[in-house]
């Protein structure tokens, strides 16, 4: 960060978690994609809708007829917006809230996750994952345990990663549209770059939803 203001740049998209020196020292025009646990003062946001497509992902699976969803859930970012809105429409539905929380979202997180919401909620016919990469995770579990996707389980992810678009995977998956965030995030720097004096705004991007082979409604 220090290196790329030393280079005098005219202005800057943040598209990692702020360091505190960081946040200290923007003082270029500035655009964060993403959420982010720190956003610099007079700086853009330009994220997706991540409490929409939480809600998404639960409406999916409740229209699909399940009632027993569990959530494998990264602990803040995005992972907490997800979480948000997935709890939202699953209360305002009128069905119990399974929610197994990681630290993390990588695909180890997804395998514990997933491994103690069934250890916990045998009954479970539907997981939603934080990313696709948990998913990964919740995968193995149940391949480990014989129960078939989505015959046994139905599984949706979250992202609509390459590991979701491949043939052998093929995961349903919630795309977070990260390419018109990008596109958002570089027009507004652009216009914040002309006239730094306009006032900071926060864009949501609207969430897809991607149907694959991996949801079906619960067996009989």
């Amino acid at each position: 960060m220090t290196l790329l203001l030393a280079m005098h740049v005219d202005g800057l998209v943040i598209a990692a978690e702020p360091s505190e020196s960081m946040l200290d020292r923007t003082w270029v025009p500035t655009v964060v994609a993403g959420w982010r646990k720190g956003v610099p003062a007079g700086a853009d946001l330009i994220t997706n809708d991540d409490d929409g497509g939480g809600g998404m992902a639960a409406g999916h699976l409740l229209g699909l007829g399940h009632t027993r969803i569990g959530h494998l859930s990264g602990s803040d970012g995005a992972s907490a917006h997800r979480r948000a809105g997935f709890r939202r429409r699953i209360q305002a539905a009128g069905v119990e809230l399974l929610i197994a929380e990681s630290d993390g979202t990588w695909e180890e997180d997804g395998y514990t996750a997933a491994t103690w919401l069934l250890d916990h909620h045998p009954e479970t016919t539907a997981i939603f994952a934080a990313n696709d990469t948990m998913a990964v995770g919740a995968f193995a579990v149940l391949k480990a345990r014989g129960l078939s996707v989505p015959g046994d389980i139905s599984v949706i992810g979250y992202d609509n990663s390459p590991l979701a678009k491949s043939r052998y995977l093929d995961i349903t998956s919630v795309d977070n549209r990260s390419d018109l965030v990008g596109i958002d995030a570089a027009h507004r720097l652009l216009a914040r770059i002309e006239d730094p004096a306009i006032k900071p705004e926060r864009t949501l991007i609207d969430p897809v939803l991607v149907v694959r082979s991996t949801t079906a409604p619960p067996a009989p």
